[in-house]
């Protein structure tokens, strides 16, 4: 993994959240959030790096701003190391 493969991926899921940012429709926002994430194979370990960032008392005291850049960057980290893997 190099540092321009990743900021590749962090950009593309940067870019999709400000889209989401935008959109109104909960629905809508569900759809688009569900096919970002059909490609992703590691679906169950995302999941758990979520639960623990809602369940962890010093991880809940987190700014919702500085939480979600970490949870984009660790998506990222997971989506670059499942392209290495194909």
């Amino acid at each position: 993994m190099t540092e321009q493969h990743f900021e590749r991926i962090q950009k593309r899921n940067m870019g999709l959240l400000k889209y989401l940012e935008g959109e109104s429709e909960p629905k809508e926002i569900l759809n688009i959030t569900s096919t970002d994430l059909d490609h992703l194979k590691s679906k169950a370990f995302l999941t758990g790096i979520f639960y623990r960032f809602d369940t962890q008392s010093d991880l809940v005291k987190i700014d919702i701003a500085t939480k979600g850049t970490v949870l984009i960057g660790m998506k990222s980290v997971i989506e670059c190391f499942e392209e290495i893997g194909n």
